[in-house]
């Protein structure tokens, strides 16, 4: 049903949710056709699926993942396949874990199977009315949205935009990554100077001192270098920051010059 609504029937590009079955070795045999993932599991943990170890299998070859799961009914892991322009074929297996951090494995099944590389992610998701959470689905290899979280204002959940590069990965295409979940009632304990820029991220004017007291809601981020954020008076300004990871701007720690900041992660 899913490959006949989403898969075009030409061999372009594409990408679709796929359901790649997990065996437990013991249950696995040898001359299994389906591509499937094996896995060792750990006892005791009734209801879960726990291993240290998994492969992905493809006619009798395999490619071996140094690493491990833990999910559950709650947890599960996410599967799509990826088709590109030039008829490469890859796997993307998104492992969870309880801090909705995600493991990603991509692996190469153009011809044999290898496994590519990992990377990792953050869980992107909106609330919907009736409190339930709605994860994007991938559909487009050229234009895929992936998540991050940032530190360095609080704590915020932000994305990027992706194609799928020369070599199976995730290759980032965006200048900036748009924040979803950060603090949004932010107000400034001391004088910050800013650059005001507009939409397209281009600097309007330089060296902008904002008074003490104003309310600064996150906008959007390189995720190296400055974040821009909302004032109430609609001005877009951007924080340019002497060290990102630790969230230090020439007037000083970011947590000592703001309240209201929401830690999360």
């Amino acid at each position: 049903m899913i490959k006949e609504k989403f898969v075009p029937a030409q061999n372009t590009d594409y990408i679709y949710k796929d359901r790649i079955y997990f065996i437990a070795d013991e249950y696995d045999y040898d001359n299994n056709p389906d591509l499937h993932f094996r896995y060792t599991p750990y006892d005791g943990y009734p209801g879960d699926m726990v291993s240290s170890k998994f492969e992905l299998v493809k006619d009798g070859k395999s490619a071996l993942v140094d690493g491990g799961f833990y999910v559950n009914d709650e947890n599960d892991f996410d599967i799509y396949r990826v088709v590109t322009a030039d008829g490469c074929e890859y796997v993307y297996l998104f492992v969870p874990t309880e801090s909705e951090h995600l493991g990603l494995f991509v692996f190469d099944i153009t011809s044999d199977v290898k496994l590519v590389d990992t990377q990792g992610y953050f869980q992107l998701h909106s609330i919907l009315d009736d409190g339930y959470h709605l994860a994007p689905i991938l559909t487009d290899p050229y234009d895929m949205r992936l998540g991050h979280l940032g530190q360095n204002f609080g704590s915020y959940i932000c994305y990027g935009d992706y194609e799928v590069g020369a070599d199976g990965l995730p290759n980032e295409i965006s200048e900036f990554h748009y924040i979803l979940d950060g603090s949004e009632e932010v107000y400034s304990k001391a004088d910050i100077k800013v650059d005001v820029v507009d939409t397209n991220g281009e600097v309007l004017e330089q060296g902008v001192t904002i008074p003490k007291g104003q309310h600064f809601v996150p906008y959007r981020t390189d995720a190296e270098s400055y974040m821009d954020l909302y004032l109430d008076d609609g001005r877009i300004v951007r924080l340019t920051y002497e060290e990102f990871d630790s969230g230090t701007i020439p007037e000083g720690k970011i947590g000592d010059l703001f309240e209201g900041l929401k830690c999360f992660g």
